[in-house]
């Protein structure tokens, strides 16, 4: 199993707070997230195995030992960004944080029908990992935003406007079948949402409404630091 999907709860938690705060001591992760001193130490401890996060110079300290910081390790795993637009199709390398490593654009041609879509897209994920040079083994997976209705526990495609055939679509399947690693699908504007929480301007922010305007206008509202989905996803 791919070790990041292999973490406990604590662990997780631990490694998502470093993400949004990092760098940041063992005593600050404590403070955050509200985890006793030795649970911190022990998962830290594990992180700092796999090589996931490591230590970046120290915190300022009135006195005594200054804490030590940590951080996430960016080369410590890869991930696919995919974007099908009904222009456009994007797919970016990037690493833990963020950081684009390889970018690729072409036309989407949806006039051309999905089966000529979908065989495009797998061209360019396998254009984007050959350029980037990242080993297969450090790419922990795929995220795909769809302009459109999307089913995002299943992973199908349930209709897009801008592409026609793309109704009943289990985009999820057919990629991980292709390319072998753990898929995500949603609308695309929820993926450009969740992104600039993550690391753009509403990056902190519990509550705002990203708006899409493309094609089609598009809408990714935040509530609570969570996407709002609504009774029906």
């Amino acid at each position: 199993m791919n070790k990041i999907f292999s973490k406990s709860i604590n662990e997780i938690t631990i490694l998502n707070t470093i993400r949004k705060f990092g760098p940041i001591s063992r005593t600050g992760l404590n403070k955050i997230t509200g985890l006793s001193g030795a649970t911190v130490t022990k998962f830290v401890n594990n992180l700092l195995k796999t090589g996931l996060i490591r230590e970046d110079g120290w915190e300022s300290s009135r006195g005594g030992r200054k804490p030590v910081l940590l951080r996430i390790s960016p080369n410590a795993g890869f991930a696919i960004g995919v974007d099908v637009g009904g222009e456009n199709l994007r797919v970016i390398a990037i690493d833990l944080e963020t950081n684009v490593i390889a970018k690729v654009t072409k036309k989407t041609k949806a006039e051309e029908g999905k089966e000529k879509i979908f065989k495009r897209i797998i061209q360019i994920i396998h254009q984007v990992i050959e350029s980037s040079g990242i080993t297969s083994e450090k790419i922990r997976g795929i995220g795909i935003g769809i302009s459109g209705l999307i089913d995002y526990k299943n992973g199908v495609s349930l209709f897009c406007p801008n592409l026609p055939g793309w109704e009943n679509v289990p985009v999820k399947s057919l990629i991980e079948k292709e390319i072998g690693l753990p898929t995500w699908v949603d609308d695309s504007s929820r993926t450009m949402a969740l992104a600039e929480n993550w690391c753009g301007v509403a990056k902190g922010v519990k509550n705002f409404i990203f708006v899409n305007v493309g094609i089609g206008i598009g809408c990714g509202i935040f509530t609570n630091g969570q996407i709002y989905r609504g009774a029906g996803g």
